[in-house]
Order: C-alpha cells, then structure tokens, then sequence
C-alpha cells in the first residue's frame, strides 16, 4: 500500500480484498477524505489504534485470509457512523475480550465478531444495541460464560449467530421476545437445561439450529407453531421422550436431525407424511424402535434418509423406490429388504445405500 493514496480525495469505496497486496492502509488516508467503506484483506500485523480516525466510515469489512493479531482497539468506538463490522478473519489470531464500549456504535446493524482467539463473554450491554439485526460470534473458542437474557431487547434482531463458543447455562426463554428472528444458530457449546417451549414465539425463525450441546428433556410439541421453519437441527445432545407428532405440522420443515439423543419410541409416520418438502431426515443412533412404513412413500422430496444403529425394523418400503428419487440411505438393522433388485435396476435414482453398521440385503 502507498500515502499517495490520500491524494485520491474522492474515493468513495476502496477493496482489495483476496489479493496479494500487503502492507499498511495509510493514515494519511483517514486525514484527508471521507472514505466509507474499507473492504480489506491487507496483512496489517495489527488492527492500530489509528482505524479510529477514518470517522467516517460506515462499514469496515476484514475478513477471508486476513492475518492479523491484537487486540480489538477501544479506539474502534469513535467510527460512531459504523453501521457494519466485519471482523471475521479464518487466519486472524485477533484475541482479548470483545470490548463492551462497542455499545457506543450506536448505529450498527450488522456485527460479526468471529473465528478468533477472543476470551471472556459476549457483553450483556449488547442487549442496548438496538438498531442491531445481524450478530454473529460464531466460533471464538474462548467465549464462555453465558447467553444474556438483556439480549432480548435486540427487538430488531433477524438473525444471532453464536455457534462453536464455549458457553454453558440455560438458554434464556426471555429470547422468545425477538419476533423476528429467522436465525438462531446457538450449535457446539455446552448449553443446558431444556429446550423451552417460549421458543415457540419465535414464529419468524426459518433455522433452529441447537445440536452438539448439552440439552436435555423432551422435544416441545410447541415447536409445530413454529410455521415458517426450514431447519430443525436438535442431533448430539441428550434429549429423550418421543418425536412429537404435531412436528408434522410444520409444512415448511426441509430437514429433521434429532440423531445422537436418546429417543425412543416410534418413528410418527403418519404426521412426518406431511411433511412433502422435508429432503433430509437424520435418527440415527437413537432408541427408536418400531417398523417401516409405506407412509414414507408421500414423501416424495426426501433425498438423505438415515435410521442407522437404531430398533427400527421391517422392509424398506418397495413404493418409496417407485415413487421418488432417494440417492442417499443409512438404514442399518432393517431386515428383510424386500424388493431391492428393483431398487438397483434402474427403476430408482437411489446412488449409495451406506450400510453403516450391518445393513442386510
């Protein structure tokens, strides 16, 4: 990078990101326009105190291979016309705690604080950050603690983004107050208690994903109301009980995992039938028990059907063969699986049967 950059006093927009330029964005640049936008992948060592100079920026975006170590600077506070953060580097070794001045940034509306070395826990005084519609703080291995229920004051919030932390406690049910919430992505951390029923107010959210924590209880039958869900994604936690049938109503539903929980009971047919968009459907290594059903033939936009290392038994139904185009299936333990010489003749796309355990043919 070059000062003679200053000289160009009416850049507007500036990117160089996925290139191989490297060095420093010049000061001289902060002190002689009013550049909105920086859209970088430099490899500044450090993100310096003097980004708090470019005070009219807007949005600052430093992420893909960016690296860069350091602390997030308080300095960053005084870009108060910043309406979006991008601090998401895979490369960066960015570290310390996420700075509660950011509250300051009064008019952010997009954050995202991700894949870095961070420390510490996401700052309740987020929940004052009220034009915010995107937070994301995805994979900080250092971040523990817990989810602020002051979080729920976020009315504006789409979208909240914290999956592959290291936070513990219960989820509050006061979250069920952010009405538009399409996204709550809340995956690999250590998350307990059950999952409650209030998150049946969230009747906007088109992603619930809430695998690999540390759940426990029973699925909400509540979740049915939950009209406008795309993904379901419960799998490697500790719930127990039985599939709610009411799941059936949730005719947007596309994916099903509650694999890896100790589930039991039988697999509710009849009101997953409904279900004519779900493509992937995941019990495996659950208790579930019971027989095949031919029912599974109405769902003809189901691509991944797994109930390996489970009790469920039976034929896998000759009309599902017939009557779609499954490539995918890990069915262990089914028995007695009639009619497969049809299934692998041409009559069915079906591309790979994974036996994963003991599939008999």
């Amino acid at each position: 990078m070059s000062s003679e950059l200053a000289q160009m006093t009416s850049l507007w927009n500036f990117r160089v990101s996925n290139t191989l330029v490297s060095g420093s964005f010049p000061i001289e640049y902060a002190l002689s326009t009013s550049l909105p936008t920086i859209d970088s992948d430099l490899q500044v060592g450090t993100l310096s105190a003097e980004i708090g100079r470019f005070t009219q920026l807007t949005k600052l975006t430093l992420n893909r291979d960016l690296q860069i170590s350091g602390t997030i600077p308080s300095q960053l506070v005084q870009l108060t016309d910043l309406r979006e953060l991008f601090l998401e580097s895979w490369s960066s070794s960015l570290s310390g705690t996420i700075p509660p001045e950011l509250v300051q940034l009064t008019s952010l509306v997009n954050m995202a604080i991700a894949y870095g070395y961070y420390s510490g826990t996401v700052p309740p005084q987020f929940g004052l950050m009220t034009l915010l519609t995107d937070l994301n703080l995805r994979d900080n291995r250092g971040i523990s603690g817990t989810l602020s229920s002051q979080l729920s004051q976020l009315t504006a919030l789409q979208s909240l983004k914290v999956p592959g932390d290291s936070m513990s406690g219960t989820v509050p049910a006061q979250l069920a107050r952010l009405t538009s919430l399409h996204t709550m992505w809340l995956d690999r951390n250590g998350f307990s208690g059950t999952i409650s029923p209030e998150l049946s107010k969230l009747t906007s959210l088109s992603w619930l994903s809430l695998h690999n924590n540390d759940f426990s209880g029973t699925i909400p039958p509540e979740l049915a109301k939950l009209t406008m869900l795309d993904e379901l994604e419960l799998e490697q936690n500790g719930i127990s009980g039985t599939h709610p049938p009411q799941l059936g109503q949730i005719a947007s539903l596309r994916r099903l995992n509650t694999y890896s929980n100790p589930v039991s009971g039988t697999i509710p047919w009849e009101s997953l039938a409904q279900l004519t968009q779900l493509y992937a459907i995941s019990f495996s290594n659950t208790e579930l028990s019971g027989t095949m059903s031919s029912e599974l033939a109405q769902m003809t936009s189901l691509w991944n059907f797994r109930v390996s290392n489970t009790l469920v038994s039976g034929s896998f139904p000759i009309e599902y063969a017939l009557s779609t185009s499954l490539p995918t299936m890990c069915a262990a333990q089914l028995s007695q699986a009639l009619g497969w010489s049809k299934c692998l003749n041409g009559e069915s796309a079906l591309r790979a049967v994974h036996s994963c355990f003991e599939f008999a043919l």
